[in-house]
């Protein structure tokens, strides 16, 4: 808890009021009570794809019985990651078609780098011709991943801070 330092005249009265809650950062017990209390549950930079993902997790945990089913929790994250493998395939399979197409062209540039030694403007702009030629983005591989990392580290996150899953 920290708090603004505050200046005040003598004889002056300052009054300040606090909610204060004590229990575990239940993400659904939180945001339950009134105000902008689910603020609390910080999961960092990624915070809204874990905040998702914690609700995503709670309800299928509930599909599967919820408290009263012991392994409900362990098929809920079994679901979830599925699904998120589901939803990422289309990228996830567009980076590899991207690596494989880049690793069938090794040889060739391997060659133009053996051509071209002392002129690397030449070697590069023969490199652009052969992407070009072969319909291959250089960026192609790795644009993909690049939204893939923020859900996983969201997902994460998510595990990590779920106190939910306590004694799971």
């Amino acid at each position: 808890l920290s708090l603004p330092s505050e200046s005040l005249a003598p004889g002056q009265v300052f009054t300040r009021t606090y909610d204060i809650f004590i229990g575990p950062k239940n993400n659904a017990l939180i945001r339950s009570l009134d105000g902008d209390k689910g603020d609390v549950m910080d999961y960092g930079f990624f915070g809204p794809i874990s905040r998702f993902l914690n609700w995503t997790l709670n309800i299928l945990s509930n599909l599967f019985g919820g408290e009263n089913n012991s392994w409900s929790w362990g098929w809920a994250i079994v679901v979830l990651t599925l699904l998120i493998r589901t939803v990422m395939w289309p990228l996830h399979a567009k980076s590899t078609r991207t690596m494989k197409r880049m690793s069938k062209l090794q040889p060739k540039i391997k060659l133009l780098k053996e051509k071209y030694p002392d002129d690397p403007n030449k070697m590069n702009q023969e490199m652009m011709k052969l992407y070009r030629e072969f319909g291959v983005n250089p960026m192609g591989g790795c644009v993909p991943m690049l939204f893939q990392i923020p859900v996983f580290f969201g997902f994460y996150n998510m595990l990590q801070y779920a106190v939910e899953l306590r004694n799971q």
